[in-house]
């Protein structure tokens, strides 16, 4: 199972200013801290997207 808190944190630590402008155009307060990204974190529905390699047509 993926840890959302986790990858938010680590989203927020690389690129602070586009994590919370993120977290400010979804209406979610954030201090950019680490604690405050995890909060976010456990906060937004995440979406996982995979993408299948075999890309052959039928």
């Amino acid at each position: 199972m993926t840890n959302f808190a986790e990858i938010m944190e680590r989203y927020g630590r690389r690129h602070p200013r586009a994590a919370l402008r993120l977290c400010a155009f979804m209406g979610i307060p954030a201090d950019g801290t680490d604690a405050g990204f995890q909060e976010v974190g456990r906060a937004i529905p995440f979406l996982r997207l995979d993408i299948d390699i075999d890309l052959r047509l039928p």
